[in-house]
C-alpha cells in the first residue's frame, strides 16, 4: 500500500467513526463535512506534479502522522505559554488541541463589540461560506475533521483598541492531531486586530496541526492579522488562510514562522470589490532539517485594488525554505497595483531556498513589480563590526537580527514586538555560533 493510500484509508476510518458520533450536529454542518470528505477522496493528496507542491513532497511526512484528535485536560495556565504578559484589556481565546476552551479564555473584553459563536452550535450556516474559497486538500481535511470552530463576529462600526488573541496550544505530550478552525467576520466600518498564535509547550512531540482560518472583510472595514507559528522540532503544521474582501476594506497581515519539521502556509486572497487593499508580510527562520513553505495567491478580480507582499527568510544548517508568491490581475482589474518580494539569507552551504515570485497580468493599465534575492552575509560588513570590537559570532548575530528587525519594528503591537524579538534572539543564539558559509555540512 502506498503512503497516499494508507493515509486516505486511515482518514476514512477516522471520519466515519467521528461522523457516527456527531449525530446531533446541524444538518448544514454535516453536509459540509460529507462534501469535504468525498471531495478529498476524489482529489487525493498533493504530489510533486502539482505546481505549488513541487518543492514540498508532503506525502513523505504523512506516513506516521496522527489523525485522531487529542482529548486531554487543558494545562493549568495555557495563556502563560506565550511567555509575556498580555495586555489587560486584550481578549484571549484559548484552543487546546484544536478545541476552543471558553473556561480557560479571557472573554470579558469582548462584551459589547464582538460576538462569539461556536460553529457546532449554529443551526444555520454563517452568512458567508464556511468552506474554503478553493478546494485545497488540507482545507477539505480540516472541514471534515474539525471538532468545533469559532466565529468571531466583529460588530459594525466597532473599533477595538486591544487585540484579540487566538492562542493555540497543546495539553499533553501525546502524538495527536489538532484541527483548529477560526472564522473572523469584520462588519462594515469596523477595525480590529486578531493575533493567531500557534505555540507548542515544552516537551510536546509527534503532533500534526491542520489549521484553517477564514477572514471576511466587509465594506470599509480594516483588519490587522498576525499569525505566529513556533512549533516543536518534529511538529507537522499545515495551515490555510482564506481572505475575502469587500469594497474599501483593508487587510494588514504579518506572519512569523520558527520551528517545526514541516510548516506549510497557504494564503488565498480574493480582492473582489473596488478599493480593496491587502498587505501580507512575513519572516521565516529555518534551522536543522526544517522545511518551511509559504504559498501566496492573490487574485485581483476588479479594478482599483492594491496588494503588497514582502517576506524575509533566514535559512541555516540543512533547512529548506520555499516561497511561491503569485498575484493574478484579471482582465477587468484595471488600475491595479501589486508588489511581491522575497529576500533571503543563506547561512550555511547545506541550506536551500526555492523562491518564485510571479505575476499573471491580463489587464493593460496596471503597476506591478516582483523580485527575489538570495545571498550570504557580506564579509565586509562582518569585518567592519569585528574592527569595532565584536567577535565573529556576535557580528553575525547582529547582522542577522538587523535583516529581519525592520519587519518586526513595523508591527504596531508592542507585546508582539517583544515576543518576536525574543524568538529571534533565541534563534540566532543557536545558529550564529557556527561559522557560516565556508563550513561544509556534516
Amino acid at each position: 500500500m502506498t503512503a497516499t493510500a494508507d493515509f486516505l484509508d486511515r482518514y476514512r476510518n477516522v471520519f466515519e467513526h467521528q461522523h457516527k458520533q456527531d449525530t446531533a450536529e446541524a444538518p448544514w454542518l454535516r453536509h459540509a463535512r460529507e462534501h469535504a470528505f468525498n471531495e478529498l477522496l476524489n482529489q487525493g493528496l498533493p504530489t510533486r506534479q502539482w505546481e505549488n507542491w513541487r518543492y514540498t513532497p508532503v506525502v513523505q511526512w504523512l506516513d506516521d502522522v496522527p489523525l485522531t484528535p487529542a482529548v486531554n485536560d487543558p494545562p493549568d495556565d495555557p495563556i502563560a505559554t506565550l511567555g509575556v504578559d498580555i495586555e489587560p484589556k486584550a481578549a484571549v481565546l484559548v484552543f487546546v488541541d484544536g478545541l476552543f476552551r471558553p473556561h480557560c479564555s479571557r472573554l470579558t473584553p469582548l462584551t459589547d463589540q464582538v460576538t462569539l459563536h461556536a460553529l457546532s452550535h449554529l443551526q444555520q450556516p454563517p452568512d458567508t461560506d464556511l468552506t474554503a474559497p478553493t478546494p485545497q486538500p488540507f482545507a477539505l481535511l480540516n472541514t471534515s475533521l474539525f471538532r468545533d470552530g469559532v466565529l468571531i463576529d466583529i460588530h459594525p462600526g466597532a473599533v477595538i483598541d486591544a487585540p484579540i488573541y487566538c492562542l493555540h496550544t497543546a495539553a499533553a505530550d501525546t502524538a495527536a492531531a489538532a484541527f483548529p478552525r477560526v472564522f473572523v467576520h469584520s462588519r462594515p466600518n469596523s477595525h480590529a486586530t486578531v493575533i493567531d498564535c500557534f505555540i507548542d509547550p515544552a516537551g510536546t512531540s509527534g503532533r500534526f496541526t491542520n489549521a484553517c482560518t477564514q477572514l471576511h472583510l466587509d465594506r470599509d472595514s480594516r483588519l490587522d492579522y498576525l499569525r505566529l507559528v513556533r512549533a516543536s522540532e518534529d511538529h507537522l503544521h499545515i495551515g490555510g488562510i482564506y481572505v475575502q474582501q469587500e469594497a474599501g476594506s483593508q487587510l494588514d497581515a504579518f506572519t512569523f514562522v520558527n520551528g517545526g519539521r514541516l510548516v506549510r502556509s497557504d494564503w488565498y486572497t480574493r480582492l473582489g470589490a473596488p478599493g480593496t487593499r491587502t498587505g501580507i508580510n512575513g519572516v521565516t527562520l529555518a534551522t536543522g532539517r526544517q522545511h518551511v513553505d509559504t504559498q501566496i495567491d492573490i487574485d485581483h478580480q476588479v479594478e482599483n485594488c492594491l496588494s503588497d507582499c514582502l517576506f524575509k527568510s533566514i535559512t541555516t544548517d540543512k533547512a529548506h525554505t520555499v516561497f511561491n508568491g503569485k498575484a493574478r490581475i484579471e482582465p477587468r482589474a484595471q488600475r491595479s497595483e501589486t508588489r511581491i518580494y522575497h529576500r533571503n539569507l543563506l547561512l550555511t552551504a547545506g541550506a536551500e531556498v526555492d523562491t518564485k515570485p510571479e505575476l499573471e497580468i491580463y489587464a493593460d493599465d496596471v503597476k506591478a513589480a516582483h523580485g527575489a534575492t538570495v545571498s550570504r552575509l557580506d564579509e565586509r560588513q562582518i569585518f567592519y563590526l569585528r574592527a569595532r570590537g565584536l567577535d565573529r559570532p556576535a557580528a553575525i548575530r547582529l547582522l542577522n537580527h538587523a535583516f529581519i528587525n525592520e519587519m518586526i519594528l513595523n508591527l504596531a503591537n508592542p507585546v508582539m514586538r517583544r515576543v518576536l524579538q525574543q524568538w529571534a534572539d533565541d534563534f540566532f543564539g543557536l545558529s550564529a555560533e557556527t561559522d557560516i558559509w565556508n563550513k561544509q555540512p556534516s
